[in-house]
């Protein structure tokens, strides 16, 4: 992992249920609460991404092209696309 993440890396072993899994293949996330601290699970890919969108050096020129991929990964994914776009003005 890079030394410039602001995070810390825990070697844990997650068991995941094939349906959880497939929820993160689909790129969406994983929340789920142990106790009083409230957690989300990403694909290290999307997390990257994400990163990516909080660093304050980052171009905005960068935030766009990284929001419209990522947005574009959500569409190609998103079952329901044609029915919101069927209701654009």
């Amino acid at each position: 992992m890079d030394s410039s993440y602001p995070f810390t890396l825990l070697a844990i072993r997650m068991k995941l249920t094939e349906t959880e899994k497939q929820t993160l293949r689909q790129g969406e996330p994983l929340r789920f609460e142990d106790e009083d601290v409230r957690c989300v699970v990403l694909r290290a890919d999307l997390f990257d991404r994400y990163r990516k969108l909080f660093d304050e050096t980052l171009p905005s020129e960068v935030t766009t092209t990284l929001v419209d991929e990522t947005m574009t990964d959500a569409d190609a994914n998103d079952p329901l696309l044609a029915s919101y776009q069927k209701y654009k003005s």
